[in-house]
Order: structure tokens, then C-alpha cells, then sequence
């Protein structure tokens, strides 16, 4: 059997391609992840893509229909979604970190509430916990410096800097990361016609990121889409691979 008709057969795994063929697609996941909307990851996307699991060993069962492939894998966290303003596209993604977001600032406001003390809450704020945020104080020490209250507005300074710190510690790591992922699973190739999975998901449920919790099935995890491509020629599979990127990514960012 000839090099080409081998790796054209059924059945045949993604590693097992021309390299070429592997690069199309390695290509097409980088400058997704580059196009992608929403903040920047932690590490840089070449050091994000790894090789899909698919052959048998103690402990794993890959699906007949897994024939390898690759993932990009990169995080974030709250900070990064919140401190620059984006909103992802998928509306449940969307909802959950503005959940998760909300309840991190409460904290941060609750925390400095004790720290600023019974009697400067009362002065300064009436005792109204949603005025203690990071605007609300850098503004108020502008305000008083105008005024010449220097003391009122270096003590004001002081906790503006404070709340910056107490926002990281809720909104910054592991506990508050968030995943994106850009996945092509190979299927095979039957016929000369080989068929994959393209698929984008945003997954929430730092520091874990399980796709589900089998038992709190109302908590919301990951959004995902997913769209399967069929080719027969590199050149098919480079415009069929980015534009299946394109649109998920799309859906999914």
C-alpha cells in the first residue's frame, strides 16, 4: 500500500497525517485564538495547543469516533473579563461570570466595610456597602482634596489603593480562573472523505472547570459550540477548518 492510499483509509488517526495536513489545522487554531474576543490568557497560545487523547490505556477508553487531533486550552479570570470591559457571546457564559463578578464585589465591599470601621462607614457613606468601591473612593478623595480636606481625602486615597488589593485577591487565580478552549477532534476517513469536530467552549467552573456537576446540574459550567467538516484536499480542509473557527469562536467569545 502506498504512503498516500495509507494515509487516506479508514480509521486513521490525526497524528498519523501528512504534516502538513496537521499544520493547516494547528495554523487555523492559533489565529483563532489570536482573533478571539475577550481578554488575553495567561501564557501565550503556542504554549496552550496539545495533541487530543485517543488511543487506549489503563484507566481511558477513548470513543470509536475519536481518531486524535488538538486542543487549545488557555485561562483567565474574572479580572480580566470585569477590569477590561468584556462581555462574552454566549449568553449563559455571560450570565455566570457577571454572577460570579457580582458576588466577588459584594465580598470586596464587605471586607473594606470592616476594615473602614463602624464610625467612617457612618460618616462617609451612611452605611451603604454599595458605596464602597474603587471609583466612589477615588472620586470622593478628588472631591475633598478640592476642598482642602486633606486628611479626609489621604485617608479616602489610602482606601482606594486597599480596595485595589481586596479586588485581586476575589477576582485574580485559580479560584476565579475562566477557560477557553478551541478543540479539532479527527474522525477518520472513510471513502477519501475525511470528517472532524470543530468546537469552542468557555468554561466558568474554576478552579476545576468541569464541563458539568453530575450532582448540581442547575449550576451553570461551560458553554460550547460545535461544528463537524468534512474535506478531501488540504486546500479544503484550510478554508473549511477557519471558517468553522470563525463561527463558533464567533458564537462562543
Amino acid at each position: 500500500m502506498s504512503n498516500l492510499n495509507r494515509l487516506m483509509h479508514d480509521n486513521e488517526y490525526f497524528d498519523e497525517l501528512f504534516t502538513s495536513t496537521q499544520e493547516i489545522v494547528k495554523d487555523a487554531i492559533l489565529k483563532a485564538a489570536k482573533e478571539r474576543n475577550g481578554p488575553e490568557g495567561w501564557k501565550s497560545d503556542n504554549e496552550c495547543i496539545d495533541e487530543v487523547e485517543c488511543r487506549s490505556r489503563d484507566g481511558f477508553i477513548p470513543f470509536s469516533h475519536n481518531k486524535g487531533g488538538l486542543i487549545y486550552r488557555n485561562f483567565t479570570d474574572l479580572m480580566g473579563y470585569w477590569g477590561n470591559g468584556y462581555t462574552p457571546a454566549h449568553e449563559g457564559a455571560a450570565k455566570e461570570i457577571e454572577r460570579q463578578t457580582g458576588g466577588a464585589l459584594k465580598q470586596v465591599s464587605e471586607i473594606m466595610a470592616e476594615r473602614i470601621g463602624e464610625k467612617d462607614m457612618q460618616y462617609y457613606f451612611g452605611n451603604d456597602i454599595s458605596k464602597v468601591n474603587y471609583c466612589n473612593l477615588y472620586e470622593l478623595s478628588e472631591v475633598l482634596n478640592k476642598q482642602d480636606k486633606t486628611d479626609s481625602a489621604d485617608k479616602m486615597a489610602n482606601w482606594a489603593n486597599e480596595i485595589q488589593d481586596v479586588e485581586n485577591e476575589q477576582l485574580v487565580g485559580e479560584c476565579s480562573s475562566i477557560m477557553h478552549e478551541l478543540r479539532f477532534m479527527y474522525h477518520g476517513c472513510e471513502d477519501d472523505l475525511h470528517s472532524a469536530s470543530v468546537s469552542a467552549a468557555l468554561n466558568t467552573e474554576g478552579p476545576y472547570h468541569r464541563p458539568c456537576i453530575s450532582w448540581a446540574p442547575e449550576v451553570f459550567c461551560e458553554g460550547a459550540k460545535e461544528i463537524e467538516i468534512k474535506w478531501r484536499n488540504n486546500a479544503e480542509l484550510k478554508r473549511k477548518v477557519e471558517k468553522a473557527l470563525k463561527q463558533v469562536s464567533k458564537a462562543i467569545f
